[in-house]
């Protein structure tokens, strides 16, 4: 999926298959019969092509709504997180508060994951499995 390249294979396309329109139009009466059926058939075909490639095109633009969606929570959410020792935090007054999230999870895929404490008393990522020390993860009251 190339974007303008895409859109420029449909025009292209589509400018095909309007010329065979015209020179079918234009075409002088002792047109064959199977020519006609030849010439039809490749309109068919390109007109087939561009509506294929517009489809992928709006999934495409589907896609990049999502991610930029995507991207405005992760910075609207940024303001109101902090880093402290190995993970993030709720900022309250300027200063971490509540249980970490995932510092892999919110740097790397811009999401904020809860840690939970394992059975080895560290703190991990239940999306990552990343885990960290619980003193450099810690709860803030």
């Amino acid at each position: 999926m190339g974007g303008f390249a895409d859109i420029a294979g449909i025009v292209a396309t589509l400018r095909g298959a309007t010329d065979i329109a015209k020179a079918l139009a234009t075409a002088d009466s002792a047109i064959e019969k199977a020519e006609l059926k030849l010439r039809l058939a490749e309109i068919m075909t390109k007109l087939a092509l561009a509506q294929t490639d517009a489809l992928e095109i709006d999934l495409q633009i589907i896609h990049y709504h999502d991610r930029i969606k995507q991207l405005e929570d992760a910075l609207r959410i940024s303001a109101t997180v902090g880093k402290d020792g190995d993970a993030y935090y709720e900022l309250k007054d300027g200063k971490p508060s509540g249980s970490p999230y995932c510092l892999r999870c919110w740097e790397i895929d811009h999401k904020l994951v809860h840690l939970v404490i394992d059975s080895g008393n560290k703190r991990t990522c239940p999306h990552c499995n990343r885990s960290y020390e619980s003193r450099r993860a810690r709860d803030h009251d």
